[in-house]
């Protein structure tokens, strides 16, 4: 009987597609693909990832997305079965002869110490008596006064003093040299750089995104329920995503939503022309 991966690659032959075009097509990566089809549960992503990958798989090649996911759980129920019937690994008991050994090896290796080593209590004996020995330590002469220098006269009384006289507490600062404080706007206007974009991403279930700012190397990141992110870009930011209903995009400060249901594989490329 064949396994799920060589019942999906059959089924993706038979209708002569490669895993280029579905990795194109849907944009997974091949590496997943090729991870599905031989059944290599340990490069797959989480769970509710690999749902999105399924039904995006048999929607390239023409399959039924419910059949689909219904073999994957008869997949697991077998995987499930076969762990049970498995018998737990016996413990390897140990040797009567190492338990009749072990005993007399003790007592030899205790008599040859003491056999081999007459001097070690001497030697005890004699560390234990330099130990003892008080150490001479010099005393403090008695009868004698130790005499405090005098504080500088500017270092004198309990509150050390300037040209200016202190702030009572709660009391207005005003700056001499007439500059004026930031307010927030400013703040925010400085640390912000001219024309750049800025994405807030904010996971209400887990999700996974490959990310490409600019003309920067992609890279992935997984996101968990609870758990932003904040992205930002001179020019491009482009998104993949795993499970669309996971996330909430905010754009410039602009809230876009989600940008599909749970378990859903979609993309995005900011800015985008109907996003103002």
């Amino acid at each position: 009987m064949d396994s799920f991966g060589e019942y999906l690659r059959k089924e993706r032959e038979s209708r002569s597609v490669s895993l280029e075009e579905i990795s194109a097509a849907t944009r997974i990566r091949k590496v997943f693909l090729e991870a599905i089809e031989d059944d290599d549960t340990d490069k797959l992503p989480a769970e509710v990832f690999l749902m999105g990958f399924l039904k995006a798989y048999a929607s390239c090649v023409g399959l039924d997305k419910d059949e689909v996911l219904l073999q994957y759980k008869r997949h697991l129920d077998g995987l499930k079965n076969v762990e049970e019937i498995a018998p737990p690994p016996k413990k390897p008991l140990l040797s009567r002869r190492l338990l009749i050994v072990s005993p007399l090896a003790i007592i030899l290796i205790v008599f040859l110490f003491f056999y081999l080593y007459p001097g070690k209590e001497e030697e005890i004996k004699t560390r234990t008596d330099v130990i003892s020995e008080p150490s001479s330590v010099p005393s403090m002469p008695t009868g004698e006064t130790i005499v405090q220098p005098p504080l500088p006269e500017e270092m004198a009384g309990s509150t050390v003093t300037g040209d200016k006289p202190p702030k009572e507490p709660g009391a207005t600062v005003s700056l001499a040299d007439g500059t004026q404080p930031l307010t927030p706007e400013k703040k925010k206007a400085e640390s912000q750089k001219e024309g750049e974009k800025t994405l807030l991403v904010k996971a209400s279930e887990t999700t996974w995104i490959k990310v490409q700012i600019d003309d920067k190397p992609p890279f992935e990141v997984l996101l968990k329920p609870g758990e932003n992110l904040t992205w930002n870009a001179l020019h491009t930011l482009k998104l993949s995503i795993g499970n669309a209903g996971g996330i909430d995009l905010f754009y410039n400060g602009k809230a876009l939503g989600k940008l599909g249901n749970s378990g859903q594989v979609a993309s995005i490329t900011l800015p985008n022309e109907k996003i103002k």
